[in-house]
């Protein structure tokens, strides 16, 4: 290849990689580089089969097609993987499928010749799309009006697409799933019942959630700056013992430890308090803390205390007049058996006089 070829072939190759970098309308950017692959390559149809999630099927999810061409697209939506068993076989062979002639098909290929006669298939080029190292479909260029054989320079250009448009694939599902992750991570993040904070080893608050900041009570400034020590001064005015909060919390900072407090604030509110390190690939970045409101929870336990010890009084009490009662009346009763045995002495003597 001379050294303007090259020039052009890489030319060609930075222009098509351009299109898929960074976010991405997936379907306008494949739209827009089929039809410039297709005129490239003097391809008469450019179209993009995928499997579905469990590869029993294909689907021809984009198609471009030159003037005067006649699409496919519609009556493609559910190619058995059957009907296209021989493309597998040729790929998984030697990872492309070049019919100069489709009428050429060996014997045995009677099923996708019929495929490929029904959209009126001259010439096929066709490669794989792979994701994740697993076959996800085939990206193919067609020729309806005459028979071509592509080589070279084209076949390569090609071939490099396939595999950018795989890549691109791979990298929009990753990041699809990630954004779902971080949806549903921050989603439960709002939704906890505790306030909840991230601070880096820069002293950055990397993250908080709506519950901290109004459990906390933090103004607009502050959020905004990030800055947890900016923080931890409005955290340190609302505290019934300050200096003994910052004392735990500069010990704390020199470990990696999980830690479990109390914290009481001026205002009779309690919270309770659970931190544990933020770690990344073995290292320490960071702290989270969580906080939650037992305020309620403190105050019916010690009213239950305060209950429990004015019966235990009021029992104590109780017993004590018990024992006086069943006294007195040991002695009232003594008193009456007594006074009887009198009485009946008395008759008695009387009666022997």
């Amino acid at each position: 290849m001379s050294i303007e070829s090259r020039l052009n072939f890489e030319k060609v190759i930075s222009t098509i990689s351009s299109q898929f970098v960074g976010k991405i309308n997936l379907d306008k950017v494949i739209d827009s580089s089929f039809q410039e692959m297709g005129n490239l390559s003097n391809a008469d149809r450019v179209s993009l089969f995928l499997f579905n999630g469990d590869k029993s099927y294909l689907r021809n999810t984009h198609e471009w097609c030159a003037n005067g061409i006649n699409s496919q697209i519609n009556i493609l939506q559910k190619v058995s993987v059957d009907t296209i068993s021989w493309w597998i076989t040729q790929v998984e062979r030697i990872s492309f499928i070049n019919l100069r002639d489709v009428s050429d098909l060996p014997k045995g290929s009677q099923i996708i010749r019929k495929f490929m006669d029904l959209q009126g298939i001259k010439s096929l080029l066709a490669f794989p799309v792979y994701v994740n190292v697993k076959l996800k479909g085939f990206v193919c260029f067609i020729k309806v009006l005459e028979k071509i054989q592509w080589k070279g320079k084209d076949f390569a250009i090609l071939r490099i697409f396939a595999q950018i448009l795989g890549d691109t694939i791979e990298r929009l599902t990753a990041e699809e799933a990630l954004q779902e992750s971080q949806e549903l991570l921050r989603a439960t993040f709002e939704a906890t019942a505790d306030g909840i904070i991230a601070v880096d080893n820069n002293n950055a608050v990397t993250h908080l959630n709506e519950r901290f900041i109004y459990m906390w009570r933090v103004p607009d400034d502050i959020i905004e700056s990030k800055d947890f020590r900016k923080l931890l001064d409005h955290i340190l005015n609302q505290l019934k013992d300050p200096e003994n909060y910052l004392s735990k919390l500069e010990t704390l900072e020199k470990t990696s430890k999980d830690a479990y407090d109390m914290i009481f604030f001026r205002d009779g509110r309690i919270f309770e308090q659970f931190s544990c390190p933020l770690v990344q690939d073995g290292q320490k970045v960071g702290r989270v803390w969580s906080f939650k409101d037992v305020t309620e929870h403190q105050h019916a336990e010690q009213e239950l205390r305060r209950s429990e010890t004015k019966f235990r009084e009021a029992y104590e009490r109780a017993e004590f007049f018990k024992d006086i009662f069943t006294h007195d009346m040991n002695n009232i009763f003594h008193n009456i058996m007594s006074s009887a045995e009198l009485i009946s002495i008395l008759k008695e003597n009387s009666e022997n006089t």
